[in-house]
């Protein structure tokens, strides 16, 4: 267990750390707005040459973009974030291509959960997924829409008859997919959103999926000047 303590110290300083770092991105930036989502609480998000942040509550993170071809079609996404409200980590790498309106993104995405457990018995700490993101933006009608799709293969698993996490493949018994639908409207200066985000499980005795946590949430998005 001391071995995963070390981990949860260290990515607690790279959480403070990329909060700090945001705040400073966040004070430097010209195009900043402040949005507030039913889903993933409230904050600002904003850009800075190949930074883009969102510094919120309860969820933090910062993204790099660097891009491989001198239009911008394809570049390579780097991704880090914490979630204060469950205690994890996020972090993602991957493809993101754009074509006219047309994005997709590819992401490889690691969560890990960070919550101190007295256990006796292997639990599971993390997840790896692997992501499928195509949004396509209606210009002349300001309208965007957007399919998020991640499916898990491995997760990660503490054993506390090694002190170690052992990455492991995933059972039918487990909600190992996540998916979220949403359309936003942009208008001068705001944008509004609607979506729906929900757990999935596939059953292979019956040939279809069932849903786990669900919810409809919605969206705002302000833009402001410091």
């Amino acid at each position: 267990m001391l071995g995963v303590m070390h981990i949860r110290n260290f990515l607690r300083v790279l959480a403070i750390s990329l909060v700090m770092f945001s705040m400073l991105m966040g004070s430097s930036a010209y195009a900043t707005e402040f949005f507030i989502n039913t889903k993933d609480g409230i904050g600002l998000t904003g850009k800075t040459g190949i930074i883009e942040y969102t510094l919120g509550f309860p969820y933090s993170e910062l993204d790099m973009l660097l891009s491989l071809t001198s239009d911008d079609y394809v570049t390579l996404k780097f991704s880090g974030g914490y979630d204060f409200g469950r205690s994890s980590y996020s972090f993602k790498v991957g493809p993101l291509f754009r074509i006219d309106n047309f994005e997709l993104d590819i992401p490889v995405s690691l969560d890990l959960d960070t919550q101190y457990m007295e256990t006796d018995t292997a639990t599971e700490v993390g997840l790896v997924y692997i992501g499928l993101s195509p949004s396509y933006f209606i210009k002349d009608a300001g309208v965007k829409f957007q399919v998020n799709a991640y499916y898990s293969t491995v997760y990660l698993h503490y054993d506390p008859a090694f002190d170690v996490n052992i990455p492991t493949f995933v059972t039918d018994e487990q909600f190992r997919s996540k998916l979220d639908f949403n359309v936003r409207y942009f208008g001068n200066g705001y944008s509004i959103g609607f979506g729906y985000a929900t757990s999935l499980r596939w059953l292979p005795y019956r040939s279809f999926f069932i849903t786990g946590d669900n919810s409809v949430y919605f969206d705002a998005r302000f833009g402001i000047e410091f």
